[in-house]
């Protein structure tokens, strides 16, 4: 993929389309388009091959609504994204059809109360070629949270779906806590400033 995102920036700068200072930015951005597409794409067909497309399509959602405004892990390569992310599905969908519906309830309980709490203590995504000012960090944090907060209420209400007996199962309430779990332990605990300095000392954070 590094080859074709090569090409696509070389032919963009010889024609002008870019600036040779912005390539690195480019770079990053390309890679972030084909890893997102070739990521969704991975997950569908996970949900599709295993029949639990329902449960793939919460899982890419919360990903969706939440990765980006989250302080999450980087990691050194493209296949080991798509890799760890597809680990997670796979995790969700194993655990959800061999545990019984108690342990669904009680582990989802637990990971929806530590996640809550990482996640709305979590920053932005830093990277060195994703410039991030104060007021980006701002905002990035209320629309985390007000996302936080909509996915939360959704898993409460399909728990209480249960509880009234219009659902027989805690198939999405587990589906939607263990999504929002993944999201808080893929968090690091580098603080934005601590980040910053090792960018000045030339040590990467993946």
């Amino acid at each position: 993929m590094n080859g074709m995102i090569n090409r696509i920036v070389e032919i963009s700068v010889r024609n002008r389309i870019i600036n040779e200072e912005d390539i690195e930015i480019t770079k990053y951005g390309l890679e972030s388009i084909f890893l997102h597409m070739i990521s969704t794409t991975l997950l569908i067909l996970l949900g599709i091959f295993f029949r639990r497309i329902d449960i793939a399509i919460i899982y890419l959602m919360v990903l969706i609504l939440l990765r980006k405004n989250t302080g999450g892990y980087h990691c050194k390569t493209f296949l080991a994204c798509v890799f760890t992310t597809s680990i997670g599905l796979l995790f969700i969908i194993i655990t959800n059809n061999i545990i019984g519906e108690y342990w669904k309830e009680l582990i989802g309980i637990l990971f929806i109360l530590y996640s809550m709490i990482k996640i709305y203590m979590s920053d932005p995504i830093l990277n060195k070629n994703r410039m991030v000012s104060d007021t980006v960090v701002e905002k990035c944090k209320k629309t985390k949270n007000k996302w936080l907060l909509i996915l939360v209420c959704i898993s409460l209400i399909f728990h209480f779906l249960v509880k009234l007996q219009l659902l027989n199962s805690y198939d999405y309430f587990y589906a939607i806590t263990s999504s929002l779990m993944i999201v808080a332990l893929s968090i690091n605990n580098l603080r934005r400033e601590n980040h910053e300095k090792t960018n000045k000392d030339g040590i990467g954070v993946h």
